[in-house]
């Protein structure tokens, strides 16, 4: 059964989604503050991690930088907090995909099966392809232009790979949030805006270009 460790502070709502994710079939552990959240998740097991940004003793972001120190489990962050700023410092720090209170359980649920899914081994592809001066190894999530690296947050590196994948084609935005976050729908396009903007600027020599009202294309020498 997968395990799901619940950190908020909101006791009403962690019952109601507790709850919920329960009758989904889900088992679920719970914490009410950033440093009982941490203490529980080094003494167990956990399959994903649902992680609300405003704590008391610890903040969610500080308990997140802590926990990627030494895992890589997915974490789906909780948000009151629905400017632009949080939302993006959150992607910067690995996580898998954020929602904004209040939110539908059905949907949170529907965030989860779909990150789950996104991290299951059998969805990974395990080879490095090289375009031209840029080699990406999809295994270790590393990037690098010309022999060097060059450093991308998880969600960059997914969205370059969705481009590297099928070079010198368009791929649609839709398809490409769904790759990269398991769904279409309820996703700021400002965000997958600032992500290829920040891509761009780490690899100035790529030529990434945009297809208005379509999508996105990467542009390589045959």
């Amino acid at each position: 059964m997968t395990h799901i460790l619940l950190i908020e502070d909101e006791e009403m709502l962690s019952e109601i989604v507790s709850e919920f994710l329960m009758d989904a079939n889900f088992k679920v552990t719970t914490a009410i503050n950033g440093e009982e959240g941490l203490v529980v998740f080094n003494e167990q097991n956990f399959d994903l991690i649902l992680l609300d940004i405003m704590l008391p003793k610890i903040s969610g972001l500080d308990v997140l930088k802590n926990i990627r120190t030494t895992s890589s489990v997915p974490i789906i962050m909780m948000t009151a907090l629905d400017d632009e700023y949080t939302q993006l410092a959150s992607f910067n720090q690995h996580i898998d995909d954020y929602i904004t209170k209040p939110f539908s359980p059905s949907i949170l649920v529907k965030r989860i099966e779909a990150v789950l899914r996104r991290s299951r081994p059998d969805n990974q592809i395990n080879s490095d392809k090289l375009l031209g001066d840029l080699d990406i190894s999809y295994e270790d999530y590393q990037v690098t232009y010309n022999d060097q690296l060059v450093e991308l947050t998880k969600k960059e590196f997914e969205i370059l790979a969705c481009l590297t994948k099928r070079p010198n084609t368009v791929i649609p935005r839709g398809q490409i949030i769904y790759n990269v976050w398991g769904y279409e729908d309820n996703l700021d396009n400002r965000l997958l805006d600032n992500h290829f903007k920040n891509i761009r600027k780490k690899l100035p020599e790529v030529t990434i270009q945009t297809v208005t009202g379509i999508g996105y294309k990467l542009e390589v020498s045959k």
